[in-house]
Order: structure tokens, then C-alpha cells, then sequence
């Protein structure tokens, strides 16, 4: 396309940019599905140089406002965006284009506004001095120097070249004569003239070329696979030679035979296993064991006569042992004594161990806290030592930061000093444009934040109208039928009622109903009252018998709980192990009284929850203490109320009933 309608589209969608309304590319797609005209190269070297102006906006804006203030004071402002694009081409496309190409671009333009566009542009003291200063302080001043100032000082040879071509154009313009055509001159016809012949070359002979012959190893097997085989081979005969070594000279470990000791102690201890099995015995499972605490079983008259008789069996059997006693025969009181106190003594062994094994779990429970303050506070040692040096560190690069700024102020200061009397009338003018900025700004703020309230208002007063509508809306509109239980639907027949009085006669039934009920229910209670009074009156004569042999059994235990004194646990392992829980429980409090310190609140939570835990472990340890002493002491009285609590089970559960049927009465 023509380089004069390349820059006029560039410049167009440069115009049509607004980045407060759309982005680059959205700009850029929306600009082209208008110009479809354009072709797909034109399109790209369009976007590159738009999408360039946009990103290095701040650079070109100083770089045209100057010009037009130096040297552009004739040249339009609405030129500024094809400036913009060849400023940018020029300082950051330029090697890619070339400059014969920038040159067709220039040259395509007015070469007045273009002269003077190109000697503001490539004036060497201009880019030397304030240009460079201007565009470092948008860019790093090394990228400035190497990436644009430089290039444009090598390229300024043939700008001017360009300049000069320029200057030509503008003094000798003139206007081009249109050429006249010369008249046709007609010419005979060559009829006669004979055609010279064709002579055909002769046609090339193809030569074949000669073809390669078959390489040799293309029928061989290679030679690594010969190699690799070779050393398989070789591998698996000094794996071979090894076994055998290794066959030769076993170690005596290896044997697998055994010895004449080893098999006469197995058939020892087969016989012996063989010994105690018992195929011949009459009943291969034994009997179900009949326990004394047996569940008490339901009293009727088969069993009270059933208790009578055995109440008298037990009588003669009482009566058969006191006469072989009188006859001289033992008693087993002894043995039962000695039982008793080898029980008493197994127990408290028991007891010492389980003792002993809580203090150990509570030893090495204080010694893991300890270990635990000891490393939080090494822990935080070293935290404060690693802030003492970072603050240090930080104070030397602090120290150093500002030692370096100093000397860049006086750098700065210096240069500034040399360049204040040039740009003191500059500044002045920008103090007073600035100035004037301010104010319109001021105004135009001011002005926008009473339009803003404005607006602000109006919109709330719509969001309360709206509110009001929405609520109206909202109600809902009452379409209930009410109905009333009392009255009735009907005509008013004698029959006729209303559910009220429906639901008031239902419940009178129900309670007349509930009434009857009760009183049959009175009835049969008051039958099985009387039956139960004539077989307790049966049971007195029973009851006797067993409160004699309560009182006798009262009496042993007595005798049995002045013999076996409940006793402390008094071990000596235990005893030092209680001392040394105090020594560390002591410790570990003494370390947390010295670590006690707000960084650490939550450590001391933890070392909080640990000691409730202990303490509910501590409890529970001494009820399951208790638990067992109560167990011992009351092995003795379950031998001795396994019987009674048979017999008098029956007569309790009977007057238990008894009195539940006479509290339901009442």
C-alpha cells in the first residue's frame, strides 16, 4: 500500500483512541472490523506503531510539546499524532524498517512541516542535553544512552541526506508538463519476408548415475552384540567357579542336619504333650459351672415347701460337722486364714505396681515439659540473638543507604546549580502554567462534586421510591376464610352440634372410659394384693431362719474386717518414685515462674491444659485405686452372701412389688 495512506490510517486510529473508554486491543479490533480495506501487513505495521505511541505515550508527549514550542510554532496541533508516529518510529523502529523506508514515509508528507519536524528531531545538541534528560527521567538513563541516543547519533548522516532532499523539494517546485504524444506513423506489411528456420538442438541423453554398493556391515551382526555376549558368557563362568567355592567351604551356620540332642529333647517334649491329652474320657465337654450368685427365681408354693426342705437338709448337715467335730476332726478355718492373706498380700503387690507404673507416666510426663520449656527458651534465645544482628545488619545498610544518597544530592545539587540560570525562566513559566492547571482543576472538582451530590441524592430518593413500591408490592394480600368451631353449618336441627361441643363430649368419654378402666384394674390389684399377703404370711417361718444365718454371716465378716486392716501401700521403689515426681513437679514450676512472660501465652495454655489433663488422670487413677481396694475388701462377702442373697431375693422382689402396687394407688 501507498506509505502517504499507511501513515493517514495510523494516524486515524491514533485520533479515534480514547484509554479511558476501551483498551488497546479492543480499540484496535473494533477500528479494523470498520476498514476491512487494509491488508494483512498494513494491518500489523498499523497496530505495532499504535500500540508503540500508547506504551511509550510519555516520552513522544514531551518530546512533541517541545517541538511545537522550539521550532513547530506554524505547524497545526492537529498533526501531533503523525508526528507522534514518526517520532516513534524514528527513535525505537528505525532498524527494523530501515531508512530508505522511513524515508518514502517522510517523503510522502508536506516536506515543509517534515523539514522541520526532522531538524528538531536529529539536532545533536538538542538529543545531547535535554532531550536525554527529559526521556531519563521516564527511563533508566543507561537504557536512554545505549538504546536511543546513540542510534540516533549514528543515523544522522543520513537524515540529513534526507533534510537536504527536503530543502530541494521545498525550492524548486514546479509543475510538471504533461508530455504530448507523438503521431502514429504507419508501415507496410512484411508478407513477402520468408520466415527463418527453426533449428531444433538436439535432444540431452540422460546418464544414470551409478548407484552405491551394499555396505559390508549391513550383513554382519554388529560388533557390540559379539562384545556383550562375550562378556555374558565370561560373567557367567566366574559366577559358576564362585558357587563351586562357595560350596566347598560353607560355614558350620549352614547345616541343615540335626543333632542327636536336639531330636532326643523334641521326642521328650512330644511325649510329654502326648502325656496329657485324654481321648478315653466318658464326656468329651465339661459341665456348665452352676455360679452362687445365681439370678433369683420367681417363688410360688412348690418353691417355698421346695426352700422348707432344704432349709432342713442343711440343718442335719450342720448338725452331722459339729458332732465329727466334738469327735476330734479338723477344721479348714486355717487354711482359709493363710488363702486369705496370700490374697491380701498378691494385692497389694498389685496395687504397688500399678502405682508404681503412674508415677513413672507422670515422671516422664514432667521431664517432656521440662524438656519442652527448656527448648522454647533456647529457641527464643536464639530469636533474639538473630534480631540484635539483623537490627545491625540493618543499621550498616541504613548507614551506607544514606552515605550514598548524600553524595547523590550532591551530585545532583551540583549539576542542578549549573543548569538552574538556564532553566530558571523555564521554571517560572511551568510554576505558572502549573498554577493555572490548579485552579481549573480546583473548579472543575468542585464542580463535579456538586454534580455528584446532586446526582447522589436524586438516586437516593429513586432507591426510597422504589423501596416504598416494592414494599407495597410485597404485602400480601388476606384471601383466609376464617372459621369459627362454635358454630354450626347446619339448619339448626336438635341433633345438629358444633366441633367444639363435639371434641368437649369425645373427651368426657374418654375419661368416663379411663375411669371404668381404673377401677378394674383397682379390682385386680386388690385380688393379687390378697393372694401375695397369704404367701408372705407362708414365708415368715422361712425368713426367720434366713435372718439367723444373715446374723451369723454379719458377725464373720466383722471378725474378718478387724483381721484384714486396710493398709497403705508402703514400697520402697514407690517412695522414691514419689520423691523424685516431687523433685521434677518443683523444677518444672520453678521454670515456669522464671519463663513467665506475655510472648509465651500460649505455650503456657498448652503447659495449662496439660497439668488439668494430669490432674483428671490423677483422679480417675485414684477411684480405679479405690475401686480395688473396695473389690478386696468385698471378696470376703461374696462368699458369705451368695447364699443368703438367693433366698432373700425372692422375698425382696416380692415386697418390692407389693409397694410399687400400693404407691400406683396412692
Amino acid at each position: 500500500m501507498n506509505h502517504k495512506i499507511l501513515l493517514e490510517y495510523t494516524v486515524d486510529i491514533l485520533d479515534t483512541f480514547n484509554p479511558g473508554l476501551e483498551g488497546v486491543d479492543e480499540h484496535a479490533t473494533n477500528y479494523f472490523d470498520e476498514h476491512t480495506e487494509l491488508a494483512e501487513v498494513d494491518k500489523i505495521f498499523v497496530i505495532e506503531v499504535f500500540s508503540g505511541c500508547v506504551r511509550h505515550r510519555r516520552i513522544l508527549d514531551v518530546t512533541i510539546d517541545r517541538f511545537y514550542l522550539k521550532e513547530g510554532k506554524t505547524c497545526l496541533r492537529a498533526y501531533q499524532n503523525l508526528f507522534k508516529a514518526l517520532c516513534y518510529i524514528a527513535c525505537f523502529r528505525m532498524n527494523e524498517i530501515g531508512i530508505s523506508t522511513y524515508s518514502k514515509l517522510v517523503m510522502s508528507q508536506d516536506p515543509y512541516k517534515m523539514m522541520k519536524f526532522l531538524t528538531y528531531l536529529f539536532n545533536e545538541t538538542y538529543i545531547n542535553t535535554w532531550l536525554c534528560d527529559e526521556w531519563s527521567k521516564t527511563y533508566d538513563p543507561d537504557y536512554v544512552q545505549e538504546e536511543l541516543v546513540a542510534p540516533m547519533l549514528k543515523r544522522l548522516p543520513k537524515v540529513r541526506e534526507i533534510i537536504k532532499k527536503l530543502k530541494s523539494r521545498i525550492e524548486k517546485v514546479e509543475i510538471p508538463k504533461q508530455a504530448k504524444k507523438p503521431p502514429t506513423e504507419s508501415k507496410p506489411f512484411q508478407i513477402t519476408k520468408p520466415r527463418p528456420k527453426v533449428i531444433m538442438s538436439p535432444e540431452k541423453i540422460p546418464v544414470m548415475p551409478k548407484h552405491k554398493s551394499v555396505p559390508a556391515s549391513t550383513y554382519k551382526p554388529p560388533s557390540v552384540q559379539n562384545q556383550l555376549s562375550q562378556i555374558k558368557t565370561e560373567n557367567k563362568k566366574k559366577s559358576e567357579e564362585s558357587l563351586k567355592k562357595i560350596n566347598k567351604t560353607k560355614p558350620k551356620c549352614s547345616d541343615t542336619t540335626k543333632s542327636t540332642k536336639f531330636k532326643k529333647k523334641m521326642q521328650e517334649l512330644q511325649l510329654q504333650e502326648e502325656s496329657q491329652l485324654n481321648f478315653n474320657r466318658k464326656y468329651n465337654r465339661r459341665t456348665a459351672e452352676i455360679t452362687e450368685n445365681a439370678i433369683p427365681v420367681k417363688l410360688n408354693a412348690a418353691t417355698i415347701l421346695r426352700e422348707g426342705a432344704l432349709i432342713g437338709k442343711k440343718e442335719e448337715e450342720e448338725i452331722k460337722k459339729l458332732a465329727e467335730l466334738e469327735a476330734g476332726q479338723k477344721d479348714e478355718s486355717e487354711f482359709l486364714e493363710w488363702q486369705a492373706s496370700m490374697r491380701e498380700r498378691d494385692l497389694q503387690e498389685k496395687l504397688a505396681e500399678i502405682e508404681r507404673k503412674r508415677l513413672e507416666g507422670r515422671i516422664s510426663h514432667e521431664e517432656a515439659i521440662l524438656a519442652r520449656q527448656n527448648k522454647i527458651k533456647e529457641n527464643r534465645e536464639t530469636v533474639q540473638a538473630l534480631k540484635v544482628e539483623t537490627e545491625e545488619m540493618m543499621q550498616q545498610y541504613l548507614q551506607q543507604r544514606l552515605k550514598e544518597e548524600a553524595e547523590m544530592r550532591t551530585l545532583v545539587e551540583n549539576t542542578i546549580m549549573d543548569k538552574k540560570n538556564v532553566k530558571e525562566a523555564k521554571i517560572k513559566l511551568q510554576e505558572y502554567k502549573q498554577s493555572l492547571v490548579r485552579e481549573v482543576n480546583k473548579e472543575s472538582q468542585e464542580l463535579m462534586r456538586k454534580a455528584l451530590e446532586e446526582a447522589e441524592q436524586e438516586m437516593k430518593r429513586k432507591i426510597e421510591l422504589i423501596q416504598q413500591i416494592k414494599a407495597m408490592e410485597s404485602v400480601p394480600i388476606i384471601r383466609t376464610k376464617f372459621f369459627d368451631i362454635t358454630e354450626t353449618n347446619s339448619p339448626g336441627f336438635l341433633n345438629d352440634m358444633s366441633i367444639a361441643e363435639l371434641r368437649e363430649r369425645l373427651t368426657l368419654m374418654k375419661i368416663a372410659k379411663q375411669e371404668d378402666e381404673e377401677k378394674k384394674r383397682d379390682e385386680i390389684l386388690e385380688s393379687k394384693r390378697q393372694k401375695d399377703q397369704m404367701l408372705i404370711e407362708k414365708l415368715e417361718t422361712i425368713s426367720k431362719h434366713r435372718m439367723e444365718q444373715t446374723r451369723q454371716a454379719a458377725l464373720k465378716l466383722e471378725r474378718t474386717k478387724n483381721l484384714t486392716i486396710r493398709q497403705e501401700i508402703n514400697d520402697k521403689q514407690v517412695n522414691e518414685l514419689k520423691q523424685k515426681l516431687m523433685d521434677k513437679k518443683s523444677e518444672r514450676l520453678r521454670a515456669t515462674q522464671r519463663v513467665a512472660d506475655p510472648d509465651i501465652t500460649l505455650v503456657n495454655a498448652k503447659t495449662r491444659r496439660g497439668q488439668e489433663l494430669f490432674e483428671e488422670k490423677r483422679i480417675l487413677d485414684a477411684r480405679r485405686l479405690e475401686h480395688l481396694e473396695k473389690l478386696r475388701d468385698l471378696s470376703i462377702l461374696d462368699k458369705t452372701r451368695g447364699q443368703t442373697s438367693k433366698r432373700n431375693g425372692d422375698a425382696n422382689s416380692k415386697r418390692f412389688a407389693l409397694n410399687q402396687i400400693i404407691a400406683e394407688k396412692k
